[in-house]
């Protein structure tokens, strides 16, 4: 019997390492409100193969996990490894869309013009998931000089909000009828208020009293705990036994607990 759903590829340039990015949540809390019997979804990873807070899920809702094990895709050299990868795994896949899934622009960007040589005529999808301002340089002049391209490499542009839209894409696109923003979307019935839980959370850290302030975020600069801190710290000085709860993991943990350290606020965050 032909299969006659929709080959769906969703592309990402790796989720975090022994944990789950943000990028890995969005596709998965979309994917699981699909109809498997008209969407027929493959998930490719490049950098690491760590779907694991989501395999199971995917598998049972009959969607395929790949990773390309391409674990160093920084310079020259990194990028072309995993262009040849992907444009490989392409060649011997076909899809009716591809959605490329990414923050930063030249990732997006070239796996965007990648999947639409290797797509087999595809509908190509680039979803900008973030803002990022620390380009300068050369590297800033060569963004620019490419966004102005980026229109011909995609039918559709998504974008989490209109800042990441405007970063990533040409203005002629963001104010076009091929772009629309996606908000990053939960089931709020997971995160429903209980009473239960709050009072046996609190039980658990002995802050049955305080004032909790909560951060839920990777340890990586675009989640600016430098911020959160400098607030916390404002915090403190109208309730003093406040605490300030961080969850998560990155490669900047040290420094921000360091940042905790210098600022004599220890007693007051886990």
């Amino acid at each position: 019997m032909q299969d006659h759903r929709m080959r769906v590829l969703l592309l990402t340039s790796g989720f975090q390492k022994n944990s789950s990015g943000g990028i890995a949540a969005f596709l998965f809390n979309f994917y699981r409100e699909m109809d498997p019997r008209r969407i027929d979804a493959d998930f490719v990873a490049i950098a690491y193969q760590c779907f694991d807070l989501y395999r199971k899920a995917i598998e049972l809702l009959g969607g395929r996990l790949h990773c390309l094990n391409v674990h160093r895709f920084k310079g020259i050299t990194g990028k072309r490894n995993y262009l040849k990868a992907v444009s490989q795994f392409l060649d011997e896949h076909e899809y009716d869309i591809i959605h490329i899934n990414s923050g930063g622009f030249f990732t997006n960007y070239l796996l965007t013009r990648c999947a639409k040589k290797y797509g087999k005529g595809a509908k190509i999808i680039s979803h900008s998931h973030s803002k990022m301002t620390t380009y300068r340089g050369v590297k800033k002049a060569a963004i620019m000089l490419a966004r102005r391209n980026f229109a011909r490499y995609a039918d559709y542009f998504l974008a989490c909000s209109m800042d990441a839209g405007e970063y990533m894409y040409p203005s002629s696109v963001v104010s076009g009828p091929r772009f629309a923003v996606i908000n990053n979307a939960i089931r709020t019935a997971d995160y429903a208020y209980r009473p239960e839980t709050r009072a046996a959370t609190r039980r658990e850290l002995n802050l049955e009293e305080a004032l909790i302030v909560g951060h839920v975020g990777r340890f990586t600069l675009a989640k600016n705990h430098g911020f959160v801190l400098d607030v916390f710290e404002e915090v403190l000085k109208l309730e003093p036994e406040a605490h300030l709860l961080l969850v998560g993991e990155g490669n900047s943990r040290a420094d921000v607990m360091e940042q905790v350290r210098v600022k004599g606020i220890g007693e007051h965050v886990l």
